[in-house]
């Protein structure tokens, strides 16, 4: 292949053109950390890598990745209830479903933590058309899809 050589494992790390012997490998952790950033951009990214395991058939793992933060981030709430659901759903077992019942309740409880709150002047202001809070944030998608779901 035009003389290029490729390690062959992805836990080998080299610099440049350095001998065998400087090769250095690193095995996997026993425990896996995860994120406790409550950043947008970091809890998007680590609902999705729950969802490629979810996709991968990685149940156990998605749903352990995703309880992890349900109690602090609506993002996970969501993706855990979501996860509990299908679950119940598929396996139609009564304990499933109660615990799918429950876990969608707490779910909604994170996201109205999480929820804007508007005062009476507020309500009447947006009714007459002159005042209009600003919700550019990513939030707002998160918002409508659990308050469609509900």
């Amino acid at each position: 292949m035009n003389g290029v050589q490729r390690p062959r494992s992805l836990s080998r790390i080299t610099v440049g053109t350095v001998s065998e012997s400087d090769t250095e490998y690193l095995d996997a952790t026993e425990h896996v950390t995860y994120g406790d950033s409550l950043d947008l951009l970091d809890t998007i990214a680590e609902t999705q890598i729950t969802l490629n395991l979810f996709l991968n058939n990685k149940f156990e793992l998605a749903e352990e990745r995703m309880v992890q933060m349900a109690d602090r981030s609506m993002y996970h709430a969501l993706g855990y209830n979501t996860i509990v659901f299908i679950k119940a759903m598929l396996t139609c077992d009564k304990a499933d479903l109660e615990r799918s019942m429950q876990v969608s309740k707490d779910a909604c409880a994170v996201i109205e933590r999480f929820r804007q709150k508007f005062s009476l002047s507020d309500t009447f202001l947006s009714l007459g058309g002159k005042y209009s809070r600003n919700m550019t944030d990513g939030k707002l998608i998160i918002r409508v899809v659990a308050f469609a779901n509900w």
